[in-house]
């Protein structure tokens, strides 16, 4: 009886048994297979722009667009990024646009591209371009804060507003609030630039840059105090700005404390020698130290490295004028006054100048002009009652000098900056009106400001 034949292989023999490496092996062909030949190389372009190897990631895209025949979406992205990166505004655009036809629904490309229009200066455009890519993804921050960046530069700022404050919902960036409150500060609203630096700083407590800037508002807005603890922190957390080291220079100056301020503006000579604000601020030290020449000097410098600065030359001219230099601080007074027209200072320094240089009729001129501008300054008072008496107008001379005493009483003598030579002049005038005995007693400013407080008090 014959054997049965084996139809599934020889019985008894093992069958050769699979190696699992050529399942992987396979698995792995497989899957490379299935990765469309446009991405393949995305991974090493991605590679080599991150580690800023240019040239490297020219060569990809160029080999890229061979084997896409032009349609590999993120060559295309990464060619618009080097564009720019080159400063070729337009080209890069034109990628980006062209990499958006491939994929209209990428958030990021259609950002790139109103990035690109910002940079043109079309900034209606790009407006559109963000409204696109915010149909795409609504809660993305960067959209919303980009827009009203546009709306900055075409200067619709209730638009610009609305976006920053959007965008901080999303998320709270530094930038933003840095921004929002810049915004507030050029409309003048600086309660609410206060409240928005505040608000950042709770979320950024040693941001340096945020605690200047909340720093310079307060000091603009008259609250000394506080501005000099932020600006004070701004500088003890490193790093500290010119802009910071300035106010708080600034505020010491302005408290008499003229050595420690020097120090402060040596400070930022070392980092910006020329900074106009600070030679201007030095000879104003040196001024207060009576060290003309020194103080000349400065000025000097400053006015060289900004001659458009209505301020520096006003102080220029001052200290020519304390120097008796009347037809220089003539100069000077004059191209402050062509530069800044609406400064009251300016005026009553240049009447005194014109009174020295017995210029009469311009003298009243420029003392017409400057009570229509402002009446204000408490001094004005005196140079105008005495300019009067010298001109025998007893009766226009002894009203101005009842007007000074009446400031005075108001606001104090150190508020009106009267000095030994200022209070012997103003008993001089007095005396020559016949008024030495109807004088007042000079208040101190601390004794205005308590009876100010109690009488507030009381009501």
């Amino acid at each position: 009886m014959s054997a049965p034949a084996a139809s599934q292989g020889v019985v008894g023999v093992p069958a050769p048994a699979v190696d699992p490496s050529s399942n992987k092996k396979a698995a792995a062909a497989r899957k490379q297979a299935e990765v469309p030949i446009f991405q393949k190389r995305n991974w090493i372009l991605y590679y080599n722009y991150v580690r800023k190897k240019f040239d490297k990631c020219r060569e990809l895209i160029k080999v890229m667009k061979e084997e896409t025949r032009g349609i590999s979406e993120y060559g295309l992205y990464v060619e618009g990024l080097l564009f720019r990166t080159e400063g070729k505004i337009l080209q890069s655009l034109e990628a980006f646009r062209k990499a958006s036809r491939l994929d209209p629904k990428d958030v990021d490309t259609k950002k790139q591209i109103a990035a690109s229009l910002f940079l043109l200066g079309r900034h209606r455009q790009a407006i559109d371009a963000y409204e696109q890519a915010e149909q795409l993804d609504s809660m993305d921050w960067e959209i919303r804060h980009n827009k009203g960046m546009c709306y900055v530069f075409l200067q619709e700022s209730h638009l610009a507003r609305e976006q920053f404050l959007k965008a901080i919902q999303f998320n709270q960036a530094l930038v933003t609030f840095k921004k929002l409150g810049e915004l507030y500060e050029e409309q003048e609203e600086e309660e609410q630039a206060v409240a928005i630096y505040e608000r950042g700083l709770q979320l950024y407590p040693d941001n340096s840059e945020l605690l200047t800037k909340l720093g310079l508002v307060l000091l603009a807005s008259g609250n000394t105090q506080a501005a000099f603890e932020k600006l004070g922190s701004a500088v003890m957390f490193g790093n500290a700005s010119i802009q910071a080291l300035m106010g708080v220079g600034c505020i010491m100056q302005q408290h008499g404390d003229i050595d420690p301020a020097l120090d402060k503006y040596a400070l930022v000579a070392n980092s910006a020698p020329e900074s106009p604000y600070m030679w201007n601020n030095l000879g104003m030290c040196y001024y207060s130290k009576s060290q003309w020449a020194t103080s000349t000097a400065c000025l000097k410098r400053a006015v060289y490295l900004s001659p458009l600065e209505w301020k520096i030359n006003y102080n220029l001219g001052l200290v020519h004028l304390t120097m008796q230099q009347d037809a220089t601080a003539y100069h000077f007074l004059k191209v402050a006054i062509h530069l800044n027209s609406t400064s009251a200072m300016v005026y009553a320094a240049l009447a005194v100048v014109l009174t020295r240089l017995n210029e009469i009729d311009n003298a009243q001129k420029c003392y017409d002009k400057l009570f229509t501008i402002s009446k204000r300054i408490p001094l004005t008072y005196l140079n105008y009652a005495t300019f009067l008496a010298r001109q025998d107008r007893i009766d226009e001379a002894t009203e101005q000098l009842k007007l000074f005493y009446k400031c005075c009483q108001h606001v104090g003598k150190e508020a009106c900056m009267l000095n030994k030579d200022l209070l012997a002049a103003c008993k001089a005038t007095a005396t020559f009106l016949g008024m030495e005995q109807t004088a007042p007693v000079f208040p101190d400013s601390k004794e205005v400001k308590v009876r100010k407080k109690k009488d507030k008090e009381a009501k």
